[in-house]
């Protein structure tokens, strides 16, 4: 297969001084043991079908070493490799925009191998990413809700000049050593990279995305003396654009920071309703929560209950026409307390939770929140009487429920 633009900073480098044992070499400084080639290639060319079989001539990502069924194509998974972990319709579509964008895609990071005196390459770096491209080329899914084989022929010539970075491991073959360990010695390290973390990716967005733009000027017109909010402090913008995507959101289907539940959402117009239900929410959570019941949060950090029982307060909000009653706040109230008080209640073990799946307990997606919220809610009113002092006129079945409740408590330190 024909390479394009093949580009190189090391192949003119002599390997004469290359002695022949990684063991030889003084102070401990490792041996170099390969050389990196650059080359680009279009997608077109990568994946061109065979007309005789029908099939991919230069790789297919079922081709995997060890396989049964593996053939000979020039590209391949080494046996080390992770299996495909994008299952995500809405991060594989995000690929497929930057391509039609012509954004860069990182490189393709391959190894040299010789079998049969014929050179093939392993994929040590990009799986996930050639096989989203595969698999759209194989009307798998659909982008911009069409398949590939509907699409106009110039946006399928669009998509398949896009080329492709390859970064190509070369071997030095006068080396005594064992290249494949040092190949997956290679394919660890990669993997060892920090990925960029929600706050950094909202953080990067706020002169783009108009919710990131409005949270952050929120914030800031919030005035609180002890707020953290700079480029080392980028934490708080993210909570505070997870809740403003739920309020706005007309399908409530997800509360929570994660960035890519929340992407669709950002570039939402606010209108003047919108922000007055933001607004309404903040003014609740922030004068009648955080202030005036918690004291010591003054003289803190300012900063939000991570998720519990904050987001099942945003969702009794958005349920209730985006408003809360006098009671419904009392009752939020006494739920943060509790969740101050004791941390098994429905953190850490969450014990009042135990009946619920683990997806139930961990995610935050409509049915996960209306499941926990039905939950903390059930509690609520089982108690509520306790807590408001009624019943007292009926000493011993007040006394009797009281026993109950502190029986029940203890579960929850």
């Amino acid at each position: 297969m024909a390479d394009e633009n093949n580009v190189s900073d090391e192949n003119n480098v002599s390997d004469e001084n290359n002695v022949s044992d990684e063991k030889n070499v003084s102070d401990d400084i490792p041996l170099k043991i390969q050389n990196r080639e650059f080359h680009q290639i279009s997608i077109g060319e990568f994946f061109e079908i065979d007309k005789n079989t029908n099939k991919f001539k230069n790789y297919d990502y079922n081709e995997r070493e060890g396989k049964d069924n593996m053939t000979n194509l020039e590209y391949y998974l080494p046996s080390h490799q992770r299996f495909l972990s994008w299952k995500d319709d809405k991060k594989k579509e995000r690929f497929i925009d930057s391509i039609y964008h012509g954004y860069t895609s990182g490189s393709m990071i391959v190894s040299q191998h010789i079998d049969d005196k014929r050179i093939r390459w392993a994929i040590e770096d990009s799986q996930n990413r050639l096989a989203v491209i595969q698999d759209y080329l194989l009307d798998k899914f659909k982008y911009k809700n069409k398949y590939f084989s509907e699409l106009k022929d110039e946006y399928k010539i669009q998509f398949k000049q896009y080329k492709l970075s390859i970064e190509r491991l070369v071997p030095i073959l006068n080396i005594n050593i064992d290249i494949k360990s040092h190949y997956t010695e290679q394919f660890e390290r990669l993997q060892e990279g920090d990925k960029l973390k929600d706050d950094d990716k909202y953080w990067a967005r706020k002169n783009d995305k108009e919710i990131i733009a409005y949270a952050d000027n929120f914030i800031l017109d919030l005035n609180l003396s002890n707020i953290k909010h700079d480029t080392e402090n980028r934490n708080l913008l993210a909570h505070i654009c997870g809740i403003m995507c739920a309020i706005v959101n007309p399908n409530i289907d997800y509360i929570g920071r994660a960035y890519i539940h929340n992407l669709p959402i950002l570039d939402t117009k606010l209108k003047d309703l919108d922000k007055e239900n933001i607004k309404n929410f903040f003014n609740i959570y922030i004068e009648y929560i955080l202030l005036n019941d918690y004291e010591n949060i003054k003289n803190k950090d300012f900063k939000l209950d991570k998720s519990i029982p904050l987001y099942l307060m945003i969702y009794n909000f958005i349920d209730n026409n985006h408003n809360l009653d006098e009671e419904q706040i009392n009752k939020w109230k006494k739920l943060f307390d509790l969740n101050i008080n004791y941390e098994n209640f429905i953190r850490k073990k969450q014990q009042l939770y135990y009946s619920l799946s683990d997806g139930d307990k961990r995610n935050f997606k409509k049915s996960n929140i209306i499941n926990k919220y039905n939950k903390i809610n059930n509690f609520y009113n089982k108690y509520k009487i306790i807590w408001e002092g009624r019943n007292q006129n009926n000493k011993e079945e007040y006394i009797r429920e009281k026993k109950i409740y502190n029986e029940e408590m203890k579960n929850y330190k």
